[in-house]
């Protein structure tokens, strides 16, 4: 029998009219300061960024027996403050939850005692705190406090491969490669390789094992994460040595590859004069972004009457 884990997601909110997420957002609350600084709660827990969104989505994909608690602190440019943080970490003190996910990081130098002991006790009421390492930094709060799960992205094996090692202050290495996933205005974009999407998944990953059994305590669910990692040790040559590229077929058929093609062009409004031919989708002088990609997909799906593996369920 499967368990229902209650994942409180502190970030920018979440969209809880979308259709792939909206039966697993059990509530949410909005933490903000007004004119005169104090800081108040609100019901307001709507994503105006798309962040929150996309982190709760990549859980429900790996976890769908996750119940998502929503705590909204960051604003539209994904900004927030350390006494707004830790107030949003002293009110999961008092939540009925399993797992925090702080896609999140401090960077600038700032008294963090009072965020240590938050996530010290939140490790010692038996919650278990992700954090995402700040992206192209080598060290960021709270991902690399002990009483933290601390995750970075990479490209590696597989997309479900991860690296764990207990000793390390950034303990995961988490497969990070883009898929389409849930956004703040009811559709899909891509999300990945950033530490935030890295963190999200692992929250999934270890809300799974939750869900199998909800009894487990962190020191089983790190024996666990041990047991099924690719790799217990690495270095930066290991990192490298680990990315992945797709096998690209010899032949490809000429009628699908001039209808893809013109598909493309009309999608994009890509003028005829500009070669794409050998230029990545996502080179500027094609204009697809993670915004659109999802369209155009939807429109050679329809066009050459095929469905294509995605990598999101309803998507």
């Amino acid at each position: 029998m499967e368990n229902k884990v209650r994942i409180a997601v502190i970030d920018s909110g979440v969209n809880i009219c979308h259709p792939y997420i909206k039966g697993y957002i059990a509530g949410g609350i909005g933490i903000q300061k007004g004119s005169d600084g104090s800081i108040y709660f609100s019901s307001n827990f709507k994503d105006e960024n798309g962040h929150g969104t996309l982190c709760a989505s990549v859980i429900v994909k790996e976890c769908k027996d996750a119940e998502i608690f929503c705590i909204k602190i960051l604003d539209d440019n994904r900004l927030t403050t350390v006494d707004i943080f830790e107030k949003s970490l002293l009110l999961a003190c008092d939540l009925d939850i399993k797992i925090i996910l702080l896609s999140l990081a401090i960077v600038e130098k700032c008294d963090i005692s009072a965020l240590r002991k938050l996530c010290c006790k939140l490790e010692a009421d038996g919650k278990i705190v992700i954090s995402s390492l700040a992206n192209n930094a080598a060290k960021s709060y709270p991902a690399i406090l002990p009483s933290v799960i601390g995750v970075q992205g990479f490209i590696l094996e597989s997309s479900q491969s991860y690296w764990f090692n207990k000793y390390k202050k950034i303990q995961v290495i988490m497969d990070s490669n883009s898929y389409l996933h849930a956004d703040h205005q009811c559709g899909y974009r891509l999300f990945g390789k950033c530490n935030s999407y890295a963190a999200a998944k692992m929250c999934g990953v270890i809300a799974k094992y939750m869900s199998s059994d909800a009894d487990l305590d962190k020191r089983e669910i790190i024996r666990l994460l041990s047991l099924d990692s690719v790799r217990q040790y690495w270095n930066k040559e290991d990192l490298s040595n680990s990315l992945r590229f797709p096998s690209l077929r010899k032949s490809f058929d000429k009628k699908i590859k001039k209808d893809v093609e013109y598909i493309i062009r009309e999608n994009l409004k890509i003028a005829k004069h500009i070669d794409i031919e050998g230029v990545p989708l996502f080179d500027t002088h094609i204009g697809l972004t993670e915004f659109n990609c999802f369209g155009l997909l939807r429109e050679i799906e329809k066009q050459l009457n095929f469905k294509s593996k995605r990598s999101i369920v309803g998507a």
